[in-house]
């Protein structure tokens, strides 16, 4: 599913001067792994092949872990509004950072519903 993103005004000029390179993007991306509490986090780079003509050397970087995720119902409030204030430890703009280093994000989360006593996966698409 395509989703739009949505942004709280105040951080535009911080997110803009705080992500001027790739590796600060990058960095955001792990840090969001590590206040989920993550104890394993995988990078994987997928590098495009010499004999296809494609403008960019890296074809899709991946970054998985096993932290905690966000669960259906509050997806709209933590996942599709960058720069949200309900974000412990971050300001919530892991997503924007994301588009200095590709133009498309996919963003898969499995979350528990204590309530529910099981878990759920949403898969969302993104593109800058």
């Amino acid at each position: 599913m395509n989703r739009i993103l949505t942004t709280n005004s105040r951080l535009i000029h911080e997110i803009f001067a705080r992500y001027l390179n790739t590796f600060n993007a990058f960095c955001e991306l792990i840090n969001n792994s590590i206040q989920a509490r993550s104890k394993n986090i995988l990078i994987d780079i997928d590098y495009t092949p010499d004999e296809e003509l494609y403008p960019l050397p890296i074809k899709e970087i991946s970054i998985k872990d096993d932290g905690v995720g966000v669960h259906i119902s509050e997806m709209e409030q933590k996942l599709f509004n960058i720069g949200t204030t309900i974000k412990e430890g971050g300001k919530g703009i892991g997503r924007f950072a994301s588009f200095q280093i590709g133009q498309n994000v996919d963003i898969e989360t499995v979350a528990y519903s204590s309530d529910e006593k099981k878990l759920f996966k949403s898969t969302n698409s993104f593109v800058g």
